[in-house]
């Protein structure tokens, strides 16, 4: 899916009265319209927005709040396909993946927080995982990372499942990797 979002077009100044008004001289603290404007295989949207003026040069032109979740949407569809043809590569010829959802967005875990999903944990030689999912007890689903040559992050899928260890926590910290 090929998606083209255009530059926003300056409307003019808002009043609640008159709507906008492109002739009005702008004023730091001036309610701006701007107009965006996004086309896809599917859709052919266009969306107000209105910023302070101060806002919108400090800041740059908000996208329509509406749009930022549909455009990171995109991007999982793109990365679905991409995995899908790289399944397909490598002989499993039916391969098809799909995006069923998004899971919504959540905090990060405080610096120095242990035992939380999405905190780090230094393991084995000083390896920091990220703790993805607790198992039971001291053992937790973890994962350094997706590397190409072992120093660059897989830009495509930087968390394989592939690469997701069970650690024990307690033993890994402690002791480093066994064997």
């Amino acid at each position: 899916m090929c998606v083209c979002v255009c530059v926003p077009r300056y409307r003019g100044i808002w009043s609640e009265e008159e709507g906008f008004d492109v002739d009005e001289p702008i004023r730091w603290n001036n309610i701006v319209v701007f107009e965006w404007h996004a086309r896809g295989t599917d859709f052919d949207e266009t969306a107000l927005v209105k910023p302070r003026c101060d806002s919108a040069v400090a800041r740059r032109v908000p996208l329509p709040s509406s749009w930022r979740t549909a455009l990171r949407c995109l991007r999982l569809d793109d990365l679905a396909t991409r995995c899908a043809a790289r399944a397909q590569e490598g002989g499993i010829q039916d391969a098809l993946c799909i995006v069923l959802g998004q899971p919504k967005e959540s905090p990060l875990p405080e610096p120095g927080a242990t035992l939380l999903p999405g905190a780090v944990a230094i393991l084995g030689q000083r390896i920091e995982h990220l703790l993805c999912a607790h198992v039971e007890g001291n053992l937790w689903l973890c994962h350094r990372g997706s590397f190409h040559e072992e120093t660059q992050l897989h830009e495509d899928d930087p968390f394989e499942y592939t690469a997701l260890v069970e650690k024990n926590l307690a033993r890994d910290a402690l002791t480093g990797p066994a064997g």
